[in-house]
This record gives structure tokens, C-alpha cells and sequence, in this order.
């Protein structure tokens, strides 16, 4: 059986004219090795004249199939829809504003007909001698258009993660993480066949894109950012070393956050200071231990924890409740005050708790929620 009849290319588009036409001029160029690929278009309900370009395209090659989203399902939905409508052994998503070169195409086609099950064909954070390193892999492939993946991954599992992990940009990432889960290795190409073509400058690669009322929707989703939707991708891993080293891989990177410095500041603005601490704490989770150590939880964590589930509990976040306390919970209460006077400077845990006396009542504020306790002996 050939390549032809093997892969099957799907590229996903919203709202980007221009950039379509180019990757669909070079896509389908004389010189190029998948012109003759079945090729499925999944435009996203655009607005501009992507349809009327992919249309004038489609009327020269009968290999395009052409789809019009009636809504627009966000590009993360539009990603689940290519892995959901991929039916050949190998599916390769692509972007509609990437780069692409196939002077070394006979090496993918090698991979494929050796039954390789994911091929990375991106190299621009994959340097030689990092070819080999898992991490560095599965940060290379959170760009889309950097993985060619075997079908015979995707089961019921695989998808619904995908399905699951829309609301954090990177709903491909659950097929290579359950991969590497199970012992699978990445194939690597030796010279780089796709590259990232966007420029962060001008282009609007935001998560609620094209959406008109952002206030209507979900909270996770207006204050997603790349490290939440990664850590949560990440948190599949079963290798808990793998899971730290990821973050040590990527938030240094000059397109993320260039320095864990710059990390500390914007994460801690994000989520921290705006009381955001349940998005703060899936970060937390996967980061790397010395890293934790900024945030000066390490010896509070449990505790927070407590009080996080004392705070949902109290009649699901009531406020001003008076509430008479046992010697058990006071004693909790007591040793949190104890715990936040020995610290020199703001932290992290007094952002999420304060205890004050206030008259006959010692006051306990949880995550800006304010409960009264009347103090015991009065």
C-alpha cells in the first residue's frame, strides 16, 4: 500500500485567508510530495473569504475535501474534530499558518512504513542532543502541525481525553502522553519537515478567539493560560520526575516565559494576587520541587488543603456564618495563626487565609470568603 494511501493530511483554519492560500499553494506545489494526498479542510465558521479561496482551490484538486464548521467549536474543538475524523492507518493535522519543508520527506515515509506510531517532524526545540529526551519531545509536539500519529492510538480513551483537554489548547497531547505512558518511543526525523510560522506579534492566538461575548464564558476558560493548559496535559504522566521535567523544559523557553523569574511574576499576578489559588494549585502540582520552594508551601501545603475543603464545606461558601466551634477546629485555627506570625513576608498561604479577632468572634477569611467563629470561653 503506498503513503498516499496511508496518511491523510487534515488542515484546521479560522478567519486566516491569506495564510491559507499560501499553505495550500505550497501544499499542493508541483515539488511537493503530498500534493496528491487526500487532503480534508475543516474551516472553523469563518468570516472572511476563506471559503471562497479554499473553493477556488478545490475546483483544480479533487483530493481536497472542504468542511464549514456551522459554529465556531474554538480551535482547540477544531483539533478534536481532525483526530475524530481521521480515517486512514496516519493523520497529520496541520496548522494554516506553518512552514513547511520536504527535502527530507523520504524519511517520514521510511517511518511510516516501518509502523512508527507518533513521527516528530518539528526540530526547532529539539536540538541534536536532545533528540532523545522525552520531555524535550513532548514539548516539541505541543506544536500541532510537529506530529504525524498512527491511528491505531486513538480507543476510546485516547479520544475522550482529547475531548477533555479542550479547554487546554492542547487536546492532541493525551494520544502521545498515553504513548509514553505505555513505554512507546517518538521517532524523531533527522532534518525538520514542518516549522512554526506564527508571529506572536501580530497574530491573535488567544483561547477564546473569535468568540463575541467572553463574559459568558466559563471562568477556567477566560483565565487559561499555556503553563495551566500544560500542567494539566501533563498530569496524565505517570512518571512523576517526567511530569516536573516537562515544566523544566518549557517554561524557560523564550517563547514562554524566557525565565523562571518572569514565571514567578506572571503566575503569581495571574492567579495569586487575583485569588485565583484552585488554577495556581494545578500548576503547583506538576512543578518542579525546587521550584515549589518560591511559593513557600512546602511545609504549609496539607494545611491549605484543609482549609480549602473546610471552606467549600461551610455551606458552599456562605458568607459571615457564626458558627460555634469545637476545641478541634479552634485548635486548627490557632495553629494556622500561629504558623502565618512567624512569616517575614507575604506568602502565598496568607493571600489564602487571614485569622483576626473581631470582639467575641475570631474571623477566619478563606479565598476571600470571611466566616465567624465565636471564640471559645466567651
Amino acid at each position: 500500500m503506498s503513503i498516499k494511501d496511508r496518511l491523510q493530511l487534515i488542515l484546521i483554519t479560522y478567519n486566516r485567508a491569506p495564510h491559507v492560500k499560501n499553505t495550500l499553494s505550497k501544499l499542493l506545489s508541483d515539488g511537493s510530495p503530498v500534493k496528491n494526498f487526500d487532503l480534508l479542510i475543516i474551516d472553523n465558521n469563518s468570516t472572511d473569504n476563506t471559503r471562497e479561496i479554499i473553493l477556488d482551490f478545490q475546483k483544480n484538486y479533487s483530493n481536497i475535501t472542504y468542511i464549514k464548521n456551522k459554529y465556531n467549536i474554538g480551535l482547540a474543538g477544531n483539533i478534536v474534530k481532525a483526530l475524530d475524523s481521521a480515517d486512514k492507518d496516519y493523520v497529520w493535522i496541520l496548522g494554516d499558518d506553518d512552514l513547511y519543508d520536504f527535502s527530507n520527506w523520504s524519511e517520514v515515509e521510511s517511518a511510516i512504513n516501518n509502523n512508527e506510531k507518533i513521527i516528530c517532524v518539528a526540530r526547532y526545540v529539539l536540538p541534536e542532543e536532545k533528540k532523545y529526551d522525552v520531555a524535550t519531545q513532548l514539548f516539541q509536539i505541543t506544536f500541532l502541525t510537529g506530529a504525524i500519529y498512527s491511528t491505531s492510538l486513538f480507543n476510546d480513551v485516547t479520544i475522550k481525553n482529547s475531548y477533555d483537554n479542550i479547554y487546554t489548547l492542547f487536546p492532541h497531547l493525551p494520544v502521545t502522553v498515553s504513548y509514553i505512558n505505555s513505554g512507546g518511543k517518538i521517532y524523531v526525523v533527522d532534518k525538520p519537515i514542518s516549522d512554526n510560522g506564527m508571529n506572536l506579534e501580530t497574530t491573535d492566538c488567544s483561547y477564546t478567539r473569535g468568540v463575541s461575548n467572553k463574559d459568558e464564558l466559563y471562568d477556567r476558560t477566560n483565565e487559561m493560560s499555556w503553563v495551566l493548559g500544560y500542567s494539566n496535559v501533563i498530569s496524565l504522566l505517570k512518571d512523576k520526575n517526567l511530569q516536573q521535567e516537562c515544566l523544566r523544559v518549557a517554561i524557560p523557553y523564550k517563547d514562554i516565559y524566557a525565565s523562571w523569574e518572569n514565571f514567578y511574576k506572571c503566575i503569581t499576578n495571574k492567579y495569586i494576587n487575583t485569588n485565583k489559588i484552585n488554577y495556581f494549585l494545578e500548576i503547583y502540582n506538576v512543578l518542579p520541587d525546587e521550584h515549589k520552594q518560591y511559593f513557600d508551601l512546602n511545609n504549609t501545603f496539607v494545611l491549605a488543603s484543609v482549609y480549602k475543603n473546610l471552606a467549600y464545606n461551610l455551606n458552599n461558601g456562605l458568607k459571615n456564618l457564626n458558627l460555634k466551634v469545637d476545641n478541634n477546629t479552634n485548635n486548627l485555627i490557632s495553629k494556622l495563626d500561629c504558623i502565618m506570625n512567624k512569616m517575614s513576608k507575604p506568602t502565598v498561604m496568607q493571600r489564602i487565609f487571614s485569622v483576626k479577632n473581631e470582639g467575641s468572634f475570631k474571623v477566619l477569611r478563606i479565598l476571600g470568603i470571611k466566616f465567624k467563629f465565636r471564640r471559645t470561653g466567651e
